[in-house]
């Protein structure tokens, strides 16, 4: 079985998002075209070479998964979750961010649909979790995480708006 293995990168100083960047141990390369890719010709001429140590580069990895309407879910994307209780303070749903943290991709509470807030850091769980499946289907054959109600409406960099009240 094989992953796709995918990146994305912000700029701080162009305010750009660029897919399918290319990431080489530490180096980030962007082609011209606003699309991101690494080449075996030596005549190549990327746009931008950068370091992902570089604080104004934010590197982000897909997750491999997919929300409800099969858009692909990257480290930095903020997701609308349902509520498994619904109540007055919370509402029907949380918007929460995907974090790579200790070796697996969590969600990590931004807000409730009321605009309730938890501090900075309260993990909602693991990504996994928020998916139709068993532990056998996990080990066995992943396929089966084809179900989720979750929905990716932005990412913490392009949609500023989600992390405010």
């Amino acid at each position: 079985m094989s992953r796709e293995i995918k990146f994305r990168v912000w700029l701080d100083d162009d305010k750009k998002m660029f897919n399918n960047a290319g990431v080489v141990g530490k180096v980030v390369v962007l082609e011209h075209n606003g699309e991101g890719y690494i080449d075996d010709n030596t005549d190549f001429e990327p746009l931008y070479w950068g370091s992902v140590d570089d604080s104004t580069i934010h590197v982000m990895q897909y997750t491999g998964l997919k929300d409800k309407n099969g858009k692909e879910i990257y480290e930095g994307d903020v997701v609308k979750v349902p509520c498994d209780i619904e109540d007055s303070i919370h509402g029907e749903y949380s918007f929460q961010e995907i974090v790579y943290r200790n070796g697996t991709w969590i969600v990590q509470y931004l807000k409730s649909e009321t605009g309730f807030k938890l501090p900075k850091g309260y993990t909602g769980g693991l990504l996994i979790d928020l998916y139709d499946h068993d532990l056998k289907s996990l080990i066995f054959n992943d396929d089966r995480l084809e179900y989720t109600n979750i929905e990716v409406i932005g990412n913490i960099y392009e949609n500023q708006e989600l992390l405010n009240s």
